[in-house]
């Protein structure tokens, strides 16, 4: 069976993607999310895959985050609501990636980033580790543009 990515567009517009499922159809009914294949009928939903932690990622754009010149960014902040260990991976430009990791958290964090890193194209993973569940209202970067005198 060939590969299927089953996209699914949720309230607010927010879209869930499933990947690496021998699935041939993807639907909804009432409150329930259905999928179909050779091994029969599936219901998607809980909080585990068949007994197995559920690992998710978000990746954001690449952003030059509205600065002309080189920035540092200072620190991540994030609100919502994360039950468990999650884990925010930063890059910039063509550097290393840096881990932070926090959690659990309900409601607003800020967790500094440190000095080391400054460019112009800055990059931002977040993952749930070993399955932590999450709802993530807003991740944001705050910054300082550097002066290229």
């Amino acid at each position: 069976m060939m590969d299927m990515i089953g996209v699914r567009v949720g309230p607010g517009l927010a879209v869930s993607q499933y990947a690496g499922f021998a699935f041939s159809s993807l639907g909804r009914v009432g409150d329930a999310v259905l999928a179909t294949g050779e091994g029969g009928l599936f219901r998607l939903g809980g909080d585990t895959d068949d007994g197995a932690a559920i690992a998710a990622v978000v990746e954001f754009p690449l952003t030059d985050l509205g600065a002309e010149s080189p920035s540092r960014v200072r620190d991540i902040r994030v609100r919502g609501r994360f039950e468990g260990e999650m884990a925010v991976d930063l890059a910039v430009d063509d550097g290393p990636v840096r881990r932070i990791a926090f959690g659990p958290l309900a409601g607003a964090g800020r967790f500094p980033v440190g000095r080391g890193g400054e460019g112009r194209e800055w990059r931002a993973r977040l993952e749930n580790v070993d399955g932590a569940a999450f709802v993530l209202d807003e991740l944001r970067l705050t910054h300082v543009a550097l002066d290229r005198r």
